[in-house]
């Protein structure tokens, strides 16, 4: 199989799970070649976007909350799902949305036409609208499938146009179906991830291996690749409250400032400051708890290791989406301050028995290989 992976470079999430995919896809000997969305915009319309997707992401979370409510109403995601399709002005939205992908739709449909490829995979909801749009103005058949990143139905998910849905977990068939998205459509697999995220290491192991204490029970403290959220204030906070058998290692991702601000912080030799690295995977699994942000692909890494979360509100929009569907399937804590995410941290510390019903609900919702269930799937549709 010949395979194009559409992805959005605003973010590691999302080109994380693509390549996940693509791990599976050339496991069976399939060609894959992943491209971004955004560069088949004119010229500096890409930079533009990523640029202004990370500022807004670590200086102005209300306001990037409040774009991403606008195309929420505009996707008409409402409270009342039952009476999405009969509201009037469902056809002015659905234009501004597809609106959006004309223009670069033109340019993937030339590379599409060149490509001899045997499907298309959308890992963002761009792309997919780009897809949906080159299916209406060229009539193209080539199979198309979108994969969700978050535990929520997007804004224009509903609009688009795919053979099928992949979607996080079978509670969400309702979301997804009741704002448009056919029920058959929808096929719940979980967000691909690492293959490496489906082995552990025992916690003793990956301490010695990371260099941090084996006496000490490990809170991981990480908010994504840009490293944002309230994280400084927090630690604090946890230094002077949580157990005395408890050390905190705090990955910064690509936020140097943040690191160096970190590094300042009297620790006591409970306190470890990481960088951007490799490695998350052994410090999940030298991890007793994880303080996160609430992004669809970390969660899903967490998740899949079996570790216990302690969400911090970073980030308005979809996160609080990913946060409730955590929070009220009992896998995580939330906290919307520092003083909150600290005190409810330290709960759970000292209390082991709910550590361990958090642990044991994980192990029983995530059991699905996502990326070679996506793989498997796209395969023998194709094939008929």
């Amino acid at each position: 199989m010949r395979l194009l992976i559409l992805s959005c470079n605003t973010g590691e999430g999302h080109n994380s799970t693509a390549k996940a995919i693509i791990q599976a896809a050339e496991s069976d000997g399939a060609v894959c070649e992943m491209k971004d969305a955004l560069s088949y915009w004119p010229a500096g319309t890409n930079s533009f976007i990523c640029g202004g997707h990370v500022f807004l992401y670590r200086n102005a979370p209300e306001l990037f909350g409040a774009g991403y409510r606008f195309f929420e109403v505009m996707s008409e995601k409402t409270n009342e799902k039952n009476q999405l399709r009969e509201q009037k002005g469902k056809e002015p939205a659905r234009n501004a949305l597809l609106g959006l992908a004309k223009l670069p739709a033109e340019k993937l449909y030339a590379d599409i036409s060149a490509g001899d490829y045997d499907a298309v995979i959308c890992v963002h909801v761009f792309a997919s609208l780009m897809m949906t749009e080159i299916r209406r103005k060229y009539g193209d058949s080539l199979p198309t499938y979108f994969v969700a990143t978050d535990y929520t139905c997007s804004p224009g998910v509903n609009i688009s146009d795919f053979n099928a849905c992949f979607i996080p977990a079978e509670g969400l068939i309702p979301e997804f179906s009741g704002l448009g998205v056919k029920p058959e459509k929808l096929i719940p697999t979980g967000i691909p991830i690492r293959a490496d995220f489906y082995t552990r290491l025992p916690a003793d192991e990956a301490k010695e291996k990371l260099g941090l204490p084996k006496d000490r029970r490990i809170v991981l403290f990480m908010c994504g690749s840009m490293g944002v959220g309230p994280m400084k204030e927090t630690v604090g906070l946890l230094l002077e409250s949580m157990p005395s058998d408890a050390a905190i290692a705090v990955i910064c991702g690509r936020n140097e400032k943040l690191k160096a601000q970190m590094e300042k912080v009297g620790n006591n030799g409970n306190l470890f400051v990481i960088g951007y690295t490799k490695e998350v995977c052994t410090y999940m699994d030298a991890a007793s708890l994880i303080i996160t942000k609430a992004g669809g692909l970390s969660s899903t890494e967490a998740a899949t290791k079996h570790l216990p979360m302690g969400f911090i509100d970073a980030i308005p929009g979809l996160e609080v989406h990913n946060r409730d569907f955590f929070c009220d399937n009992g896998c995580a804590v939330s906290g919307e301050t520092a003083e909150e995410i600290s005190s409810v941290v330290c709960a759970l510390l000292n209390n082991d028995s709910k550590l361990n019903e958090m642990r044991n609900r994980l192990a029983g919702y995530f059991t699905h290989r996502a990326a070679d269930e996506i793989y498997g799937y796209i395969k023998a549709d194709c094939r008929g």
